[in-house]
C-alpha cells in the first residue's frame, strides 16, 4: 500500500518554481512521499508488514524480487532484509531498490529510480555474556536497543532531478513470546536536492514508526490450525525543505514544510504453508509552503487505503506474496497490487 503523500495546489503564475519546492523527500523508514513521486519503495508496505511479523522470526533473512502495478504507477521493487549476531550485538540490515514509471495526472508520465540502505546495531540486554553466533536466530526474548543509519538517493526525469538524504538516528527491538514490537527514529543530518528549473537545496527534519506484532492464537481460533497475527503500525514525520533559484537576477527561496501522521492495521491468518488476510491504512498531512516572494500558505490533505495480502510457500525457502487494494491520497484514488518472489535464507543454527 502506497505511502506517498499529495502534492500542495499552486497557482500557475509561480508553478514553474512552486512545484519542485514539494518535491517527494522518501525517508528510509519514514517514507514521506509527495504525490509527484509515488516511489514504490513505500508500495510493497502492506504485504511486507505481513511477513516482516511474527512470520518471519525464526528465519529474518530474506531477499526479495517483485513488481508495483497500479493507475499511477508500474514500476520493479527489490529488497533485501538481513539479521545476524555479534556476541550480544544483533545488527539489523535492509535494502531497498526499486525503477518504474508514475503518472500525474498535471504532468503527464516520469521515470525514476532509487536505492535506500539502513541499518542499526542494537545490544541484546538478553544475550550481554552470551558468544551468540552470527548465524543464531532470536531467542524466545529480545530486547535490543542501538544506534540507525539510513542513506538514500533518487533520481528521476520529473520535478524531482536528484535527491541524496542520510538519517540518524536509534532503532528498539522488544521480543517476548508471541508480542513483538519495533521502533525507531531519526532526524536528517544530510539532505542535497535538485530540481527543475535550476532548484538546489536542502532538507531538515526527523521521523518516529513504530510497529508491532502478536499472534492471537490464544484468543482467536482459526480453522486448519492457523493463527491469527496482528500487525498495528504508526509513524511520525516532519520534514523542512527549503530551495534557491534565481529568477531574473533576483535571489528566491522558496520552502515547504509538511508534517504526516500515520496510522494502519494488518490482520493475517498464518496457516503454515499459505497467509491470507487484510490492511488498512489512514494517513493525514500539513503543508505550510513559503517563498521569498509571496505570503506562506497552509494546506492539508488526508488519505486512505484498504487491500487485502496473501502468500503461498512454494518450497522452504522461496514464498510468494501477492497484494491489491484501493488507495485515495486527498481526491485521487486509485487501483494498486503488488506481486513477488521471496528467497527465505534459512539459519544454521536455531536456538
Amino acid at each position: 500500500m502506497n505511502n506517498y503523500q499529495p502534492t500542495p495546489r499552486v497557482s500557475r503564475s509561480n508553478a514553474g518554481v512552486i512545484v519542485a519546492a514539494t518535491m517527494a523527500l522518501p525517508i528510509m523508514g519514514a517514507e514521506v512521499q509527495a504525490q509527484d513521486t509515488a516511489s514504490p519503495n513505500s508500495s510493497d508496505s502492506a504485504s511486507s508488514s505481513a511477513f516482516d511479523g511474527l512470520l518471519g522470526r525464526k528465519n529474518p533473512n530474506t531477499i526479495q524480487l517483485g513488481g508495483i502495478f497500479g493507475e499511477e504507477t508500474l514500476a520493479v521493487v527489490g529488497r533485501a532484509r538481513a539479521f545476524g549476531y555479534v556476541g550480544p550485538v544483533v545488527v539489523n540490515g535492509t535494502g531497498v531498490t526499486s525503477y518504474g514509471q508514475f503518472f500525474r495526472s498535471q504532468d503527464g508520465k516520469f521515470t525514476q529510480g532509487s536505492v535506500d540502505v539502513s541499518g542499526s546495531a542494537m545490544v541484546d540486554r538478553y544475550r550481554i555474556g552470551e558468544e551468540a553466533p552470527a548465524t543464531a536466530v532470536f531467542n524466545d526474548k529480545v530486547l535490543a536497543l542501538g544506534p540507525y543509519l539510513g542513506v538514500s538517493s533518487v533520481g528521476g526525469d520529473g520535478n524531482l532531478q536528484h535527491q541524496n538524504i542520510g538519517v540518524a538516528g536509534a532503532e528498539g527491538l522488544f521480543m517476548n513470546g508471541r508480542f513483538q514490537a519495533n521502533v525507531k527514529g531519526g532526524a536528517i543530518f544530510y539532505g542535497s536536492l535538485d530540481a527543475k528549473q535550476g532548484l538546489t537545496g536542502d532538507a531538515h527534519g526527523g521521523f518516529v514508526n513504530a510497529s508491532a506484532s502478536v499472534d492471537l492464537v490464544d484468543i482467536v481460533d482459526l480453522p486448519m490450525g492457523g493463527h491469527l497475527v496482528a500487525i498495528p503500525r504508526t509513524s511520525w514525520s516532519n520534514v523542512d525543505r527549503s530551495l534557491d533559484v534565481n529568477v531574473q537576477g533576483r535571489n528566491v527561496k522558496l520552502g515547504s514544510d509538511a508534517t504526516t501522521f500515520g496510522s494502519g492495521l494488518t490482520l493475517v491468518g498464518d496457516f503454515g504453508r499459505w497467509y491470507a488476510g487484510v490492511a488498512g491504512q489512514a494517513s493525514t498531512t500539513n503543508v505550510r509552503s513559503t517563498s521569498s516572494f509571496g505570503p506562506s500558505d497552509n494546506n492539508s490533505f488526508t488519505g486512505w487505503g484498504v487491500g487485502a495480502v496473501g502468500g503461498y510457500r512454494i518450497s522452504n525457502q522461496l514464498m510468494l506474496d501477492l497484494s491489491g487494494g484501493y488507495e485515495q491520497k486527498d481526491k485521487i484514488g486509485g487501483v494498486v497490487g503488488g506481486v513477488a518472489l521471496r528467497y527465505i535464507l534459512r539459519s544454521s543454527k536455531t536456538d
